[in-house]
């Protein structure tokens, strides 16, 4: 099907019009209007909100598309890479905790404190200045801008950059390697993060603690960016559960079941992990206060049969798109013979699914397909739309359904249940 064409005339009224909605939004919640200024914390992280910000980010993207031409665009696009190298000096030898969240500091400061030239660090500065991350003020003297502030400010989401910057940006550039290497059949060992690094993921972050430690805060720092919680705990019914236990598969440090807890306190969290260490961390974790007896800790491998045979549910978050199918039709198997015990009981899957065609704004696409990407990069696995959800469940089991896919964010709930 053909483009259809595009007036940037009347691109430009509908942008005023979707301006002025989400400037009556401000008006009508008594927020601020958005600024570059260091002090203001950004736009509301909420679904009332997207609503109305996402049709004017695809008409502004357009809008910007259009106007710049495609050999702008392709030279913008294609020198990206040198972008993310300017970031990587700005994280690696931290402009953003040197630079003042209020006032300002030479170029000349500024390197002395990171201990590197003060040309290349004046010239990193002013190439994320383009960007609106940090400003020059004055000649030689820069500041905060609503951007880099962020980054000043909460070292969780710093993790997170710094992480995919570093580790992340390093393995996608041998992304060809990996593929001209095995180039249908991935696995966490053909990973382009394996031929980067030297070592599966999990390895080499256990091997590596420095690394592995940010791994573990930027997973927090996601978690601020694009992945609300609210929408988890808002859009499943989890009071129809009942009083009984959830089941949280490979659920890491348990901060999620521990957030459930304090919502719904009919329901006991049994937190499974492979990780011995992992565990005896997450139950020091001071969110555990006040839920001793209600969130408890489990050592089990995933991939084995499910001990625990009396659950309400049985909740798998981030786990799917850690892993190629043939992997994830094992860790649903694990789970029939609990399932049998109890007819009826959810298996919660909580992922990205991917949009089918056109059916999200391209923005809120490209975040998805990115992770997807990502997904590939650091273990050779994938995210899934609703119709790979449905044939990977058939495919673990032809009684497996999708009884419902909940939510309409970045990350879904997928609800399956064992049929007869």
């Amino acid at each position: 099907m053909a483009l259809k064409p595009i007036s940037i005339i009347n691109l430009s009224r509908e942008i005023l019009t979707l301006t002025e909605r989400v400037a009556a939004y401000f008006s009508e919640k008594n927020l601020p209007e958005p600024s570059f200024d260091a002090s203001y914390h950004g736009t509301p992280n909420d679904p009332e909100f997207e609503e109305i910000q996402a049709p004017l980010i695809e008409a502004l993207a357009d809008l910007s598309l259009l106007v710049q031409g495609p050999k702008i665009f392709l030279r913008t696009f294609g020198l990206a890479f040198q972008d993310l190298a300017a970031f990587q000096i700005a994280l690696e030898f931290n402009f953003f905790k040197n630079i003042p969240l209020e006032g300002s500091i030479t170029s000349r400061e500024l390197a002395r404190a990171a201990g590197i030239g003060e040309d290349i660090t004046a010239s990193a500065v002013r190439l994320l200045a383009t960007q609106r991350i940090f400003v020059e003020s004055e000649p030689g003297v820069f500041q905060h801008t609503s951007i880099s502030a962020v980054l000043g400010r909460d070292d969780d989401i710093q993790a997170a950059i710094h992480m995919e910057v570093d580790d992340m940006f390093k393995a996608a550039s041998d992304i060809d390697l990996a593929l001209r290497k095995e180039p249908k059949n991935y696995s966490h060992e053909s990973a382009p993060f394996n031929i980067r690094h030297g070592d599966i993921a999990y390895d080499w972050y256990s091997k590596n603690p420095r690394k592995g430690a940010r791994f573990a805060q930027a997973m927090t720092g996601f978690s601020k960016l694009d992945r609300p919680i609210s929408p988890l705990r808002d859009e499943y019914p989890w009071a129809s559960l009942g009083r009984g236990k959830v089941v949280d598969v490979g659920g890491g440090n348990g901060s999620i079941s521990m957030m459930l807890a304090k919502e719904f306190p009919d329901l006991e969290f049994i937190v499974q992990d492979i990780s011995e260490d992992m565990m005896r961390q997450a139950s020091l974790r001071k969110e555990m206060d006040g839920l001793e007896g209600r969130v408890t800790f489990m050592q089990h491998d995933f991939f084995e049969p499910q001990p625990i045979h009396d659950a309400r549910a049985f909740f798998l978050r981030h786990i799917s798109h850690n892993y190629v199918d043939s992997e994830c039709v094992k860790i649903l198997r694990a789970l029939i013979p609990a399932l049998e015990k109890r007819p009826g009981t959810p298996v919660l899957i909580n992922d990205v699914v991917l949009p089918e065609l056109n059916s999200k704004e391209r923005y809120k696409e490209r975040i998805m397909r990115q992770t997807d990407i990502a997904m590939f990069v650091v273990l050779g696995a994938k995210q899934r739309s609703a119709s790979q959800f449905h044939a990977l469940v058939k495919q673990a089991d032809p009684r497996f359904e999708i009884k419902k896919i909940h939510g309409n964010l970045n990350i879904g709930l997928v609800e399956v249940v064992l049929g007869n």
